[in-house]
């Protein structure tokens, strides 16, 4: 990335850059996420493209365009797509231990007294 000067005056040169980056790039970093997480997380993959489109209007009218900016958003991609599935994955594996354990817990719970 390049540590050029911020382009805050001209935002909108940036938001149709990102624009036009975005219509040619989008479904290619759709489906480079989609072959790094799997073809089940379609849905995944499409939310981290447009969360890159994202950052890259929030972050380059004040940083600068990085002199690559095409890698830029393939980077940033990947790294936003990477968390989310570990992310999902912590999840998924701490919602099976919970689950584990109320089950040991209505296992070893006493039988209720049932009176006539």
């Amino acid at each position: 990335m390049s540590k050029a000067a911020p382009i805050v005056a001209d935002g909108e040169a940036i938001d149709g850059l990102v624009e036009r980056l975005f219509r040619r790039e989008s479904s290619r970093i759709v489906a480079a996420l989609t072959r790094l997480i799997g073809a089940g997380r379609l849905d995944l993959a499409e939310d981290v493209a447009q969360e890159t489109l994202a950052r890259a209007l929030r972050h380059w009218p004040w940083s600068g365009v990085p002199d690559d900016p095409v890698g830029w958003l393939y980077a940033v991609a990947r790294r936003v797509a990477v968390d989310a599935a570990r992310h999902d994955a912590t999840l998924a594996r701490k919602a099976e231990q919970i689950g584990r354990e109320l089950f040991a817990e209505v296992a070893a719970a006493p039988e209720p007294a049932y009176t006539r």
